[in-house]
């Protein structure tokens, strides 16, 4: 009943002005026979027939494949010269789940041969080109990371970085789901005063970069 265009879909109305939002409605056709109604927060609407609340659902093959199909397929084109990058996903220190002694962690990584890269400064497009280019990724668990599904299908291995109270399997699964290669590490507890960030041990963090980076892609 969802791909009835005669059904409104209430939508919360602030995510037209999320630019990761405005910009995937641009470049995909997903959401183009839907017949989306953007309510205010916290407003009262009357229905007068009825009304059916769907709780968000986690990420699964079968959406992912919608999501790429829906894309234009040139952005996934690999690039001959440059079709294997290693990146390491950094975050603003004010976000929740930030690594205290990122500085430390970043001459490691680029050591290691990884760009630095932060998401939020990208263009979806161009976040799409990246990740479709990339086969090794580096990144401490956050929304960033769901690009992953843009390598679509292409050969690629994860390194997620946890804090201490913070593990879910989202990003494991999607990996699952296109068989990419998956390892991951915890570090230290986080200050919950301080929007979660935690200590990351260099020492030990090198050292499992090293296993990570033994892991063979095919």
């Amino acid at each position: 009943h969802v791909n009835d265009p005669n059904i409104p879909i209430l939508v919360p109305e602030y995510i037209k002005d999320v630019p990761y939002i405005k910009e995937f409605m641009e470049i995909s056709n997903l959401l183009t026979h839907k017949n989306l109604v953007f309510v205010q927060q916290r407003a009262n609407y009357y229905i007068s027939e009825a009304a059916y609340f769907v709780k968000a659902k986690s990420i699964d093959h079968e959406l992912t494949t919608k999501i790429l199909n829906s894309i234009d397929q040139r952005l996934f084109e690999l690039d001959p010269e440059n079709s294997n990058r290693k990146i390491f996903l950094t975050r603003d220190k004010n976000k929740i789940r930030s690594i205290k002694n990122i500085d430390q962690i970043l001459d490691i990584v680029t050591n290691h041969g990884f760009e630095i890269i932060d998401t939020e400064k990208m263009k979806l497009k161009d976040q799409i080109k990246l990740f479709a280019n990339t086969s090794e990724v580096i990144g401490v668990h956050g929304a960033g990371l769901t690009n992953l599904i843009f390598r679509n299908g292409a050969p690629l291995k994860l390194f997620e970085i946890f804090n201490k109270e913070v593990t879910p399997e989202f990003y494991q699964r999607i990996c699952t789901q296109f068989d990419y290669k998956y390892y991951s590490m915890i570090g230290g507890a986080s200050d919950h005063n301080d929007k979660q960030r935690f200590e990351l041990d260099p020492e030990e963090f090198e050292k499992q970069l090293l296993i990570f980076e033994s892991i063979q892609l095919n």
